[in-house]
């Protein structure tokens, strides 16, 4: 009896143990090999960061693109100061008035904001006295102000009736002030930074 124990115990054995090698091959052994593979793909991606291929490099163009862009965005940021610090554009146009050999009387200053997607305007009124020939010289150079600038009109009366009589300008001028979109807002002058 035995004998017919161990016999079936030893039975039992085999059937236990090829249960065990084949839930080992078919259960085990995969994860093993995908745990080996995963292994290998994180080797690969971390060399990858490490030392990044050629081929995943931004194209110059495109950088090229993004500088223009960023250039642009810092232009529009810049122009917009002039009409942000009004202290500041009083100055520049008294001093213009100044290079002018105009007199200026007292500003009329209006902040209009914006509709949808466009932009504010600090209108003014200017009263400018002086030859014509520098009436004329100094719209000009208003155009030429940093900002963004829109003269939309302009009355010249002469004061007096000789030929070369001081004639006073009634200038109605806007400095326009334009919101960049977030996206361009956020772009730094650091290149590198950014990309």
């Amino acid at each position: 009896m035995n004998s017919y124990l161990s016999r079936e115990l030893l039975t039992h054995l085999v059937i236990a143990i090829g249960i065990v090698a084949a839930a080992h091959v078919m259960l085990i052994q995969p994860q093993r090999t995908r745990l080996a593979e995963l292994e290998r793909r994180i080797e690969t991606l971390q060399a990858d960061v490490a030392t990044p291929d050629q081929s995943r490099q931004i194209p110059e163009d495109l950088l090229v693109e993004a500088d223009s862009v960023r250039a642009l965005a810092n232009e529009v940021r810049e122009r917009n100061k002039v009409a942000e610090d009004v202290a500041q554009l009083y100055d520049q146009l008294y001093q213009l008035a100044v290079d002018h050999e105009l007199e200026l009387g007292p500003f009329t200053p209006r902040h209009l904001p914006g509709e949808t997607d466009e932009p504010d305007v600090l209108s003014l009124r200017i009263i400018a006295t002086g030859r014509y020939d520098d009436v004329a010289t100094f719209l000009n150079a208003l155009r030429d102000l940093p900002g963004f600038c829109r003269t939309t009109s302009v009355t010249v009366r002469p004061i007096g009736d000789a030929p070369d009589a001081l004639v006073r300008a009634t200038i109605s001028t806007g400095f326009l002030t334009f919101e960049l979109p977030k996206s361009l807002a956020m772009l730094s002058e650091d290149r590198d930074a950014q990309l």
